[in-house]
């Protein structure tokens, strides 16, 4: 008979190059990342690496927060139909008919707030999620099997508004941009709304090399540019006056760089609040779990 990881919750991010675990805990009146880890495994590998996972941080039957990668779904904004709350998801669904390319009944949709204000003349409008039934069907049994109590599925633009919980102040509008090797996204948040999400290209190895740094340092400024003016222009919202990052290399100097080419001021995110210790194993490790922590980090919103 399995114990039971008590009050953890727990949060993983299944990907094609490995598998993400973060694991929080409530103590006293406050919520405390107590293990975060990535291992890399491909589709085959994954049960044995995410039971060495579970065992690791001793989170069996934890409750689960699943986080998925962004190539496992789309987003859309679509009109919000004059319907109660509770049938927002499904009378919204037949409208994923023209915009996914598979069949509606092979899908697994969802929906999620889209803030009011947002859209100088556009009528009230909501966010819709659609992800294939088969990837999650396969991550859901992988979690089940690994002994782990499956509470809600999360995307990774919402996982990362979690984490923006530790820096927003107020009501004032936030821009944060993260990036791995591989995979980058910036969003804006006011306040407990995230606004908008765009993924990022970015060359880990161009911003590394003296020959190619200054072309890549300059097309990653435009796509910060371009979002912040898309923000600005198209919600009809007001710059954010800070930009904080993390990653894709912690002992590269990103903000620092990008800051005199930008607008805003940029600065890395500090993670007092998240990691006892910021060192460069740390925060290595937090830039290929952060979504999975933010997952975790859900029960600070009461959801």
């Amino acid at each position: 008979m399995r114990r039971k990881a008590g009050n953890a919750v727990v949060g993983i991010e299944i990907r094609t190059d490995g598998i993400a675990l973060a694991k929080v805990t409530k103590q006293s009146d406050e919520s405390v990342l107590q293990y975060h880890n990535f291992r890399p495994c491909n589709a085959a590998e994954r049960a044995e690496t995410l039971s060495q996972l579970v065992a690791e941080a001793q989170c069996n039957n934890a409750r689960c927060h699943l986080v998925l990668p962004t190539s496992n779904y789309q987003t859309f904004q679509v009109e919000k139909p004059a319907v109660e709350e509770a049938e927002m998801a499904e009378a919204v669904r037949w409208k994923l008919n023209d915009l996914i390319d598979y069949p509606i009944d092979d899908a697994v949709s969802d929906v999620f707030e889209f803030p009011s204000d947002a859209g100088r003349s556009r009528g009230k409008m909501i966010n819709v999620v659609s992800a294939r039934k088969v990837v999650l069907t396969d991550q859901i049994k992988l979690i089940q099997d690994a002994g782990l109590e499956l509470h809600c599925i999360d995307i990774t633009e919402l996982a990362l508004r979690n984490i923006c919980n530790f820096f927003v102040v107020d009501e004032q509008t936030l821009g944060f941009m993260y990036l791995r090797p591989g995979f980058g996204i910036i969003i804006f948040v006011k306040g407990d709304h995230l606004y908008l999400s765009r993924k990022i290209d970015v060359n880990e190895a161009a911003l590394n090399s003296p020959d190619t740094q200054e072309a890549a340092l300059g097309q990653l400024s435009l796509e910060i540019q371009r979002s912040m003016d898309f923000f600005e222009s198209q919600l009809g919202q007001i710059p954010p006056k800070r930009l904080l990052l993390i990653g894709p290399d912690v002992s590269l100097p990103l903000a620092q760089m990008l800051d005199p080419l930008l607008g805003v001021a940029v600065d890395d995110a500090n993670w007092d609040e998240v990691l006892e210790e910021q060192d460069a194993e740390n925060l290595s490790r937090l830039v290929m779990t952060l979504p999975a922590v933010g997952a975790a980090y859900r029960e600070l919103r009461g959801e």
